[in-house]
């Protein structure tokens, strides 16, 4: 995911997830970005949906990166403590829907 972010081109997230997975992170950038007050504008991500780019801000996000700076990039201990928070969340979710 790294090395996909530095990437001009945006890629295809199916490469790393699957299509459950994908519909989990939407369903989690749904609520973690959801409209605040009507004086404010709501918060989302500025990478097309369903690119690797844009799961790469949402695991990122997860794992406690602060979009803030333009000049940060999310390491690799941050996506790990992502991933790891993700594929809980993940689990749940799969549970919920039996």
């Amino acid at each position: 995911m790294m090395v996909a972010n530095i990437s001009t081109e945006d890629q295809n997230i199916n490469l790393i997830f699957n299509e459950e997975e994908v519909a989990c992170l939407e369903k989690i950038e749904n609520v973690k970005y959801q409209p605040p007050p009507k004086n404010q504008k709501p918060k989302t991500t500025k990478y097309h949906p369903k690119t690797i780019k844009w799961a790469y801000a949402v695991i990122g996000k997860l794992g406690g990166w602060k979009d803030d700076n333009k000049l940060r990039k999310a390491g690799p201990i941050t996506l790990q403590k992502g991933l790891i928070k993700f594929y809980e969340m993940f689990e749940g979710w799969k549970l919920s829907r039996i």
